[in-house]
């Protein structure tokens, strides 16, 4: 590796908590395995607690956060620990903010009505109703959450276990392998996301009678943004492809719309420099200046 990626990035996870409002009932799948004839090995039945859709709001902010998440940073350890560049860092706390502050909101909106929802659940489950599957009123905003933990990269020289020298070098030398690995492998992670905008240009533009969003040039353009904050490795065929995919594939779509001859060109252009991005796809490991 070269200067210190400990300088560069940090780890990031992500940890999202939620109330399912559902439960395994275990009265109702013995009834159902002895209608059927069947052993318990067969299935459960899991019952909704509240109707679906008042969870809806929530669900849908949670899924903007993980999504947000991974756009801004990369795959890293096998624990839920991502890669956050310190370039993106900001960018990442702020939209953050803005998220949490959306899901408390949300959450709070729940709160309000789920006196009203168990009520209603009553109706909706019949015979199934169990008032001791529903968490106080006062305890259930509990069950929600949204939290970033920040952790440093680790760093062989880090550790320190009265061992033997001669085995802590060893697992110091596994440390850096695992890290020079991972950091190729966030490096591919780029390459990737390059991959599958600049492919799908390609395939839309070549079909002549494909109809197209704006969000064509405009996912690739917002990715153009962002790479330079991912390219942790300061990998330099990276950054030499994202002035390449800049300079020809940055077009106007009404102009693309409009020009065929613009299109068709467009279209071959973008063939051109997919076909040099998947061979990095493969790659294992980043050229860095």
């Amino acid at each position: 590796m070269t200067t210190s990626i400990q300088e560069r990035a940090m780890l990031v996870n992500l940890s999202i908590g939620a109330w399912t409002a559902s439960k395994k009932d275990n009265k109702v799948s013995k009834a159902v395995q002895a209608n059927q004839a069947a052993s318990a090995k067969a299935g459960w039945f899991n019952k909704r607690l509240i109707e679906p859709s008042h969870l809806e709001p929530i669900n849908q902010i949670e899924g903007r956060a993980r999504a947000m998440h991974y756009k801004m940073t990369l795959p890293w350890g096998d624990n839920g620990d991502r890669m956050l560049p310190s370039q993106a860092y900001f960018d990442y706390t702020d939209q953050l903010r803005q998220l949490r502050a959306e899901h408390e909101a949300a959450v709070l909106a729940f709160v309000a009505s789920y006196p009203q929802m168990v009520q209603d659940a009553r109706a909706m489950l019949g015979t199934m109703y169990e008032p001791a599957d529903y968490p106080e009123a006062n305890r259930i905003a509990e069950r929600f959450s949204m939290n970033a933990v920040f952790s440093p990269v680790a760093n062989a020289e880090d550790f320190r276990v009265d061992i033997g020298q001669e085995a802590v070098n060893e697992i110091k030398k596994s440390i850096t392998a695992a890290a020079e690995q991972r950091l190729a492998g966030a490096t591919r992670d780029c390459w990737v996301r390059l991959c599958e905008v600049v492919g799908n240009m390609a395939e839309r533009l070549h079909d002549p009678k494909a109809i197209f969003k704006d969000s064509l040039v405009g996912n690739i353009e917002a990715l153009l943004e962002l790479l330079p904050k991912l390219n942790v490795a300061n990998d330099y065929a990276l950054t030499h492809m994202c002035a390449e995919v800049r300079s020809w594939l940055i077009i106007s779509p009404t102009d693309l719309r409009k020009n065929k001859k613009l299109r068709a060109f467009t279209a071959d252009k973008a063939s051109l420099l997919l076909g040099q991005i998947k061979p990095w796809t493969l790659n294992t490991h980043a050229t860095t200046t």
